[in-house]
């Protein structure tokens, strides 16, 4: 979980285009970065890491609930 919750926050990060491309394993995001230019486009493209995320904290809550 935090491998991916620290690639999320590293794409969100090169998109705004204050960081660098995502740490290995996540550097395949690198073919994001012409889309550094086109800010409507980051939601949809941060979309699927962060239903991802918050799938895996929700199966973390209930792992720690049983």
């Amino acid at each position: 979980l935090e491998q991916v919750q620290t690639a999320r926050d590293q794409l969100k990060a090169m998109l705004k285009g204050k960081g660098p491309v995502p740490a290995a394993p996540f550097d395949g995001f690198e073919v994001l970065m012409p889309a550094v230019a086109y800010k409507n486009r980051h939601a949809s493209i941060l979309l699927a890491i962060e239903a991802l995320t918050e799938a895996m904290q929700q199966t973390q809550a209930l792992a720690d609930n049983r």
